[in-house]
């Protein structure tokens, strides 16, 4: 099994090719070197491991692992590969582009990037350099998982100091020709997964989003808009999204249509305030978008309705 080479270069994956006996073989990286080759402080340094029965009895498997250093001026990794990678930042900043959704990793963040799909990962253009450890592994229903991860917007997680320990094991791990090593690695793997499922900086947005509703409920009739909401929240706008959906169980533009529609039925069972005073309080300035609005909800225009609860509290 190969050890860890030290490159100046840069690593590009190249697909893999199965073997006769149904086994992955190890992946088979290339380089490619700017002349002249300048020095790093931190060569890029990347160890394979031996290949992974198809059936192999762990959970999860570690292809390759490895750690880099990137400068602006070093081109950015787009190819496409079968399988997945987590990054850990440990200098610098990053920029990772997954679809829509741009992220810049610092310092103790992890990343999770699925290069089976389109995405992109480079130092940022404003960071000196970006050194970070990685490792790409397979298992089983990572797709599933991963999924579910990024609609939660978990892709991205804040860690501690002792997660570096947890990737220079897995260094280690991948290096070392001990017959145990596959079952220590499984188990290294499942550690660093659980880290963006608990991830300190999506509970930190879920608390962000109860205030932020409870705030938006009391002022109903200021101008929230999506973007509004996001940036209120501190959050990109793709992740506020899936952060909302995942604590919601709704689009943000929908659960607020709700807040405004619910709080008008209120009024205008309870109260005896003009409809259009109601629609105003309600966020909706302009009447006719104000029945138009609720008419979809409540499938009655608000006169309607508030006709009909008086006669239902008369009977």
């Amino acid at each position: 099994m190969a050890g860890p080479n030290s490159v100046a270069g840069r690593p590009f994956l190249e697909s893999p090719r199965r073997g006769w006996n149904g086994q992955i073989p190890q992946f088979v990286y290339s380089y490619r070197t700017k002349s002249p080759v300048r020095r790093s402080p931190m060569p890029n340094t990347i160890a394979y491991n031996s290949p992974l029965s198809r059936d192999m009895p762990f959970p999860y498997g570690v292809l390759a692992a490895g750690q880099s250093r990137f400068t602006p001026q070093d081109p950015a990794v787009t190819a496409r590969f079968k399988e997945h990678t987590v990054i850990l930042t440990l200098d610098g900043v990053g920029e990772v582009t997954v679809g829509d959704q741009v992220n810049r990793p610092g310092p103790l963040t992890l990343s999770w990037v699925n290069t089976s799909a389109e995405y992109r990962h480079a130092c940022a253009p404003d960071s000196d350099a970006w050194t970070y450890l990685w490792f790409s592994f397979a298992g089983h229903a990572l797709g599933q998982l991963y999924d579910k991860l990024a609609r939660r917007g978990q892709l991205h997680a804040a860690v501690g100091p002792d997660t570096i320990d947890t990737f220079k094991a897995v260094l280690r791990g991948v290096s070392s020709s001990h017959p145990g090593r596959h079952s220590q690695l499984s188990a290294l793997v499942a550690q660093v997964i659980a880290r963006f499922e608990n991830s300190p900086s999506q509970r930190a947005s879920q608390s962000t989003l109860h205030h932020l509703a409870i705030a938006i409920s009391e002022n109903l009739a200021e101008p929230w808009d999506t973007q509004t909401m996001a940036a209120q929240a501190g959050l990109s706008l793709s992740r506020f999204h899936a952060v909302f959906r995942e604590a919601f169980d709704l689009p943000p533009a929908t659960w607020l249509r709700e807040q405004r529609i619910n709080a008008a039925k209120r009024m205008l069972t309870e109260t005896a305030l003009p409809v259009t005073r109601i629609g105003e309080l309600c966020g909706y300035p302009d009447p006719h978008h104000f029945s138009r609005e609720f008419a979809k909800n409540a499938l009655l225009p608000p006169s309607r309705f508030r006709a009909q609860m008086r006669s239902r509290v008369a009977r």
